[in-house]
């Protein structure tokens, strides 16, 4: 009997015997989840904590990143979304990546007719998540914003503008 996508994701975010489980399109090694092949990892838990594919490959696979992101939710596991080409290169990349992240999302709040509270709800998140990277990191904020004033102004603009309880 073939287990589904969505118990493959839960029993590796887990970490319940997740030693080689395999569904129909998705499958896992101990530490790190697939998408149809070896070539697209979802996310692989490393140092206690979970890098997380920010890339996206095709409609069923972004399917299969909700899924787990799902699982790993329901878990309560530090996630940090990063492209899998920056797993293992050093913070200046990734922090790089975080800020465009940020301004990307205020760019399309300034835009927005309809939905502006999920892309300022964006803003919100992936500042959290550059803020949480940086304490697991023992990496300075203060430092990396004090060298970057356009940071330093996006973060200004996301404290000005909470996002309401009810929509978050």
């Amino acid at each position: 009997m073939s287990l589904t996508h969505d118990q493959i994701a839960t029993r590796w975010a887990k970490r319940d015997r997740a030693d080689n489980l395999k569904g129909h399109r998705i499958f896992c090694t101990r530490d790190t989840i697939y998408s149809y092949g070896c070539h697209f990892p979802i996310a692989t838990f490393r140092d206690g904590i979970v890098l997380f594919n920010a890339d996206g490959y095709s409609k069923s696979t972004a399917r299969h990143k909700r899924i787990v992101r799902w699982a790993l939710r329901r878990q309560h596991v530090t996630v940090f979304t990063l492209p899998h080409a920056l797993w293992n290169s050093e913070h200046a990349l990734s922090i790089v990546f975080y800020k465009d992240k940020i301004q990307s999302a205020l760019a399309k709040w300034k835009r927005a007719r309809r939905f502006k509270n999920w892309n300022m709800r964006d803003a919100h998140d992936y500042l959290q998540e550059f803020k949480t990277y940086c304490e697991f990191h023992k990496l300075n904020l203060n430092r990396i914003l004090k060298a970057d004033g356009t940071l330093t102004a996006a973060i200004a603009v996301i404290a000005l503008n909470p996002v309401p309880a009810t929509e978050y």
